[in-house]
């Protein structure tokens, strides 16, 4: 295929045979060889405006699509990515195409091949305008094509970290030239637009959440990032602005894609206390760390604040709404942080949805957020202990056991599910005593008790446990662990006797 890239005449042979052959079944997956060079797609940008109306054709499929493939490891990334902005340029400035048909292919070429947004804006901009539906929806289908794309850029085995650093701080600028756009395509009655600047919001949303962590402590990467978050975030307040109504009105399949870009953009500021201890790097949105101060910590802020507004919104989700958007909310709720009432009053609600999943995750987001100001949050999950479900009854154990010291008013609750039938809410009871400490006093006859179950594994677990409640535990706790000192077990008996010595030396 080296054949006939000389002139003018081969190169636009060379493409039409490649478009030609697009729907041959390995097409999406061969990678880019030696052949596709740079020097090759800027070569063919500048040509198109001389072709054929068909090399033209020809020539915008092949970049389109040759754009979206992944890249041989010989060739620098940066620069072959760097080499389709380019030819982006070429393509805005040199054609002007007056066929609908072609319009359409050029209009979603320059998104697929993330064309500078200064460039490709003027081109989707009236296209937008148009109110021809087909020239509407191309457009707005390159603009979430475009984030979406970028979203290579993100995968390790794409590019090592510094390249894909660079090639993500390009795009920072491009993002704030598109969003008021996107703000405008949530306004037009055309309703895939309207999906299509939901899904454009999300992708803009990931591609920040989902930058390469390998210099979270290096303050000078994603200068370009930085610079602009306090923009980005009034500018995407306007555009979420725009999907309040849209949730209340708007079909299925619009309301849930609304609800992924909300779920997306609000986990960039999430606060997740209950993950700080197993994995710091993720109990924190990607605008709290290291590398984005200050300007992270200050969108953080804002976003938290932003989210308020869509609470009591996501709450009139759940009376009338399919399972699909119930589901769809109850992530949203997770990632969003500072409870207020009218949120746990969602929580609540669903709490009591007659699917076991919506209830299971209205335990687990209520646990998340320790709604220890919200008593009736807390009878809640007291509650789901006895839910007829498996899992949510774990997950109610998990949520109160979250809670440390302020779960107090549930150890008794818990303390009753370790004499329930199913081995993994006993041990998940047995972990949330645990993370109450003293205040599991409160289930001294229970815990006792279970040093004479016939589970292994919890008689095992709960020496521990006495130690861990202390002083509380003394009076009773020592002449139950000296029985337990007979155990047919070796395991209990050596727990046993660990736990009696701690409990003895104790004042």
């Amino acid at each position: 295929m080296r054949w006939g890239l000389t002139d003018r005449h081969g190169l636009a042979l060379w493409c039409a045979m490649a478009a030609a052959l697009l729907p041959w079944p390995l097409m999406g997956q061969e990678i880019i060889t030696e052949t596709i060079t740079p020097a090759l797609v800027r070569k063919l940008a500048r040509e198109a405006a001389t072709q054929s109306a068909a090399g033209r054709q020809a020539t915008l499929a092949f970049l389109g699509e040759a754009s979206v493939r992944p890249s041989d490891p010989t060739i620098d990334p940066v620069e072959l990515i760097t080499a389709f902005r380019d030819a982006g340029v070429e393509l805005a400035e040199r054609l002007d195409e007056k066929d609908p048909a072609m319009r359409k292919l050029l209009l979603l070429t320059l998104g697929k091949m993330r064309a500078p947004a200064e460039n490709a804006l003027p081109h989707w901009k009236r296209a937008i305008e148009s109110q021809d539906p087909m020239l509407m929806e191309a457009a707005s289908e390159a603009v979430a094509l475009y984030f979406l794309r970028i979203k290579d850029l993100r995968e390790s085995n794409v590019a090592p970290p510094a390249a894909r650093s660079r090639v993500l701080d390009l795009y920072a600028q491009d993002l704030m030239q598109i969003l008021p756009l996107v703000s405008d395509m949530l306004t037009k009655q055309d309703r895939m637009v309207r999906l299509h600047a939901c899904q454009a919001l999300s992708n803009m949303a990931r591609t920040i959440e989902s930058l390469p962590q390998e210099y979270r402590f290096d303050p000078n990467h994603y200068a370009q990032f930085k610079k602009i978050l306090p923009e980005f975030v009034l500018r995407l307040e306007d555009a979420l602005g725009h999907c309040i109504p849209l949730l209340q009105e708007a079909d299925m399949e619009i309301r849930l894609e609304i609800l992924n870009t909300m779920e997306h953009i609000f986990e960039l500021s999430v606060q997740r206390e209950e993950m700080a201890m197993r994995n710091p790097m993720f109990s924190q949105g990607r605008l709290w760390q290291r590398e984005f101060e200050p300007q992270g910590t200050e969108a953080a802020k804002k976003l938290i604040e932003l989210s308020g507004r869509f609470r009591q919104v996501l709450a009139a989700q759940f009376p009338n709404a399919s399972l699909e958007v119930r589901m769809a909310a109850m992530r949203v709720f997770e990632n969003m942080s500072a409870a207020d009432a009218v949120m746990i009053d969602g929580l609540i609600l669903a709490s009591k949805d007659p699917n076991r999943f919506i209830r299971w995750a209205a335990v687990r987001v209520l646990g998340n957020h320790k709604p220890i100001a919200y008593p009736e949050a807390l009878q809640t999950m007291i509650r789901l202990l006895e839910d007829n479900d498996l899992g949510v009854r774990m997950a109610a154990c998990q949520a109160l056991g979250q809670l440390g010291k302020d779960g107090k008013p549930a150890a008794k609750a818990i303390g009753r599910c370790l004499h329930e039938g199913d081995e993994d809410v006993k041990y998940q009871a047995i972990w949330a005593l645990n993370q109450m400490a003293t205040e599991a006093a409160e289930a001294l006859p229970d815990i006792l008790k279970a040093l004479q179950s016939p589970d292994v594994r919890l008689r095992e677990a709960v020496p521990g446990l006495l130690v861990k409640i202390g002083q509380p535990a003394k009076a009773k706790g020592i002449p139950a662990l000296q029985a337990a000192l007979k155990d047919e077990e070796a395991s209990v008996r050596f727990k046993a006797a660990s736990a009696l010595q701690s409990l003895l030396e104790l004042p």
